[in-house]
């Protein structure tokens, strides 16, 4: 994570949680059922993931947050399914492109500035 993590969160903040159907207004997060948000749960391992991986496929990043966020979620079945996604209730899953392009451009603009 080259950028401040706050640059992350905001981010984030401004791209996901905006359109994000569990917000609750100004960027608060309320997701239903009792759930964690999952971005705020693990945003150093979703910015790790998404900044190790280099490609034009959507099915890489998917790869990429399977092996780092998914299998350390509390929600992952033993066998490797997961109720919140079956549901369309991950909101990292759900909002994945959204994630991936706000990661990537805090990224961009972070070395931007190392140069």
């Amino acid at each position: 994570m080259k950028a401040p993590r706050e640059a992350y969160v905001k981010a984030l903040q401004e791209k996901v949680s905006a359109v994000c159907i569990d917000q609750a207004g100004e960027g608060v997060c309320r997701p239903g059922g009792g759930f964690t948000c999952r971005l705020q749960a693990f945003l150093d391992q979703i910015v790790e993931a998404i900044e190790g991986v280099e490609s034009e496929r959507i099915e890489d990043y998917v790869e990429a947050v399977r092996d780092k966020i998914c299998s350390i979620c509390e929600y992952r079945e033993p066998d490797g399914s997961c109720p919140l996604r079956d549901t369309a209730d991950c909101d990292l899953d759900r909002y994945l492109a959204l994630v991936i392009e706000a990661v990537e451009e805090v990224a961009a603009s972070g070395s931007a500035l190392d140069m």
